[in-house]
């Protein structure tokens, strides 16, 4: 990171880990069964939340379908990186990289 980015990047970080934690009280409250998971409906919910107007049924069923178990309940970890992105109605979903099983 370049000098004059460093404030920026800062920035950033600081406003993931603001929204992180406000996501992650909002998934504990709806992990009601105190899993550490929740089911996949919960989960759009979750994405609608985060994305507001630019929310599409398409980008979560990419995210569904790239799962290594697709219809499992979801943790909030692997959830995470998918609402503190900062999201446009023009921006282009990200697909986190699945984990190894190996």
């Amino acid at each position: 990171v370049f000098k004059d980015e460093f404030v920026d990047v800062i920035s950033e970080l600081k406003r993931q880990k603001k929204v992180s934690e406000c996501f992650f009280w909002d998934f504990q409250l709806l992990d009601v069964e105190a899993k550490g998971t929740v089911p996949l409906r919960k989960a759009k919910l979750l994405f609608k939340l985060a994305r507001e107007t630019a929310f599409s049924e398409e980008e979560f069923d990419v995210f569904v379908n790239t799962r290594t178990i697709p219809k499992a309940a979801v943790s909030f970890e692997e959830l995470e990186p998918h609402l503190v992105q900062k999201h446009t109605h023009n921006s282009k979903f990200v697909i986190a990289s699945k984990p190894s099983l190996e």
